[in-house]
């Protein structure tokens, strides 16, 4: 990942529909600046309705209404649901365990603004995904396929896709 300047900051925010300034959170203590998360809201630019649920999710729809039972849980999808999620985008830390207390807040935001998911793309082991322990997590791969425009497209490794780009 390539850390953000103000400028380019400036730049992804102005360039993504759906965003602002007013979509991130910061973490500061003593004057410091000791995290940022910010938060993409879907809903805005896509509408996505579930048309079929696989077994992993079926399952974990279950799951999610047995766990209800005891302790509050989110709110399990069914087919024909229209969602309105949100996405974790751009994050930075200091230390990761920063980045718990932003997830939270924006986890208790969503809720009450009836966001159905919290999406994160990023790859396993993350450090992002440490702020994110003790939440209700569903894992799924992300399989992307790009073609080259006009010139040959080299990728020697890695690549990070934003998920504003996808």
């Amino acid at each position: 990942y390539v850390p953000a300047t103000p400028e380019s900051l400036t730049a992804s925010i102005e360039r993504t529909q759906g965003f602002g300034l007013e979509n991130l959170l910061l973490l500061e203590r003593g004057g410091e600046l000791l995290a940022c998360c910010g938060y993409w809201e879907w809903a805005r630019v896509m509408e996505i309705t579930v048309l079929e649920l696989n077994a992993k999710m079926r399952f974990d729809s279950a799951r999610l209404a047995a766990f209800g039972l005891f302790r509050p849980m989110p709110r399990a999808i069914r087919k024909g649901d229209r969602l309105r999620p949100i996405v974790l985008t751009p994050f930075g830390f200091r230390d990761p365990s920063h980045l718990d207390s932003l997830v939270r807040c924006r986890n208790n935001l969503a809720m009450r603004e009836n966001n159905d998911m919290m999406y994160c793309i990023c790859e396993p082991g993350h450090p992002l995904l440490q702020g994110l322990r003790g939440f209700h997590q569903v894992k799924t791969d992300l399989h992307v396929y790009v073609k080259a425009f006009g010139t040959s497209l080299k990728m020697d490794g890695p690549t990070f896709v934003s998920g504003r780009d996808l």
